[in-house]
């Protein structure tokens, strides 16, 4: 059995090793770019999904209108007892069709509530 010491360039060959690591950064490299090109193209559809979301009208909601012709849905819930006004602003995949229930208990325990559903989600128009 042969033992390499260091002395004998026959038995070592430094090019093959570096051949082997640039082809295995190269690898790297290109799976890097495409999860990075793939994730440009697919993250919207993956991070926002106003389809989820009601599109139930709930009771109050008034509509700003945007430079675009578009629409924001909004609720406002005065309080006259109120101190202070909450400006809620709703999670991904929710709209206010559907928290229309928990900002009106927000408002029962007095608070104004003022809320609006994000372009493209609930009642708004748009892309989100």
């Amino acid at each position: 059995m042969e033992h390499y010491s260091g002395s004998n360039p026959d038995k070592f060959n430094m090019g093959e090793e570096l051949s082997v690591v640039w082809r295995l950064l190269r690898a790297l490299l290109i799976g890097y770019a495409i999860v990075t090109v793939c994730a440009h193209f697919y993250s919207s559809g993956v991070l926002f999904q106003p389809g989820y979301a009601s599109q139930s009208e709930p009771d109050g909601v008034r509509y700003i209108p945007q430079p675009d012709g578009g629409s924001l849905a909004a609720i406002y819930l005065p309080n006259p007892a109120a101190k202070y006004t909450l400006w809620f602003f709703h999670g991904n995949a929710e709209a206010l069709g559907d928290l229309e229930p928990l900002l009106r208990t927000i408002n029962a325990r007095g608070y104004a509530v003022f809320a609006i559903d994000y372009p493209g989600y609930g009642r708004s128009a748009g892309v989100p």
